[in-house]
């Protein structure tokens, strides 16, 4: 029996969707994934073999396959467990689902069958919004994350028979939600202000005209002062901003929390240019003292 079900990889900082097909024949038993997957993927095989006999399912001692197309994109990761499971328990006639295209399902097993949170639920739940699924299978860690993304079902799951029964129809899952204006507002509410600052009346001008036409901004100064004003400039210059939408926050936010994650190397060389920029500054302001000291 052939069982598909649909889940999200990453590929950069942009989601796109995986369809895990799970096919059960009669030869010899043997649990096979295929379609280019890394080391934690092919080691889903022991953590979903326990998973299902722990939940008190049984684990089909007959040929098991397991297709994730596409197959010229390499899977990575461990959030393919809980479709994997489901797949097998449906393969085997031990479940029955009407409808499994409506979901995709996000989540990584543990032995004992409890789904653990994953990286990219954000840009995940995104992307299945966009592909026009009905709601999302996911992590209750990952619950509050992904109800930012607004117009799809964020249904959160403990564990493997959690997942099971709501997709017999015997368990109600309240979709989870958050209200972001809120939480916005909240997180503005705290904000830095130009009445803070003392003075400057120069550099608050300069600002609020970069801010007023969108220009760059270029500080020259010794290295003390440069951080100094760095660091109060990120506070009180958003202060003068026009506030982003909320669909337009959370891209940036995804944007921004993905080159940082996907790309570790992505920080060191924003730092690594910054303390170079700061030491050329302070050598140029060296250079001038001396000059007009001569």
């Amino acid at each position: 029996m052939l069982a598909k079900l649909h889940s999200m990889s990453l590929l950069g900082i942009d989601a796109f969707e995986i369809t895990i097909e799970a096919d059960i024949s009669e030869q010899l038993p043997s649990f096979t994934i295929v379609g280019l997957p890394d080391g934690a993927v092919r080691e889903s095989r022991e953590r979903v073999m326990s998973a299902i006999k722990n939940c008190g399912f049984e684990f089909p001692a007959r040929k098991v396959t397991i297709n994730m197309a596409p197959a010229d994109i390499r899977k990575e990761g461990s959030a393919y467990d809980l479709p994997i499971a489901l797949g097998l328990l449906i393969a085997s006639g031990q479940m029955t689902v009407k409808r499994p295209e409506h979901y995709c399902i996000i989540g990584e097993l543990s032995l004992d069958g409890t789904v653990k949170p994953v990286k990219g639920i954000l840009p995940m739940t995104l992307a299945a919004r966009e592909r026009g699924f009905f709601g999302v299978i996911l992590p209750l860690q990952g619950a509050k994350e992904a109800s930012v993304a607004e117009g799809v079902a964020v249904l959160p799951v403990g564990n493997l028979l959690d997942a099971v029964q709501f997709l017999e129809g015997e368990l109600a899952i309240e979709p989870h939600q958050c209200n972001l204006s809120t939480l916005f507002n909240e997180a503005r509410g705290k904000e830095r202000d130009f009445i803070d600052v003392k003075g400057q009346e120069q550099v608050k001008r300069a600002l609020l005209v970069a801010a007023a036409g969108g220009h760059n901004i270029l500080m020259l100064c010794t290295v003390y002062s440069m951080r100094l004003w760095y660091s109060l400039e990120t506070r009180i210059f958003k202060s003068v901003l026009k506030f982003l939408s909320t669909k337009k926050t959370v891209q940036t936010i995804h944007n921004i929390f993905m080159l940082c994650t996907v790309y570790p190397l992505f920080k060191h060389r924003v730092s690594t240019i910054f303390s170079r920029v700061s030491t050329i500054f302070s050598r140029v302001s060296t250079i001038f003292s001396r000059v007009s000291t001569i």
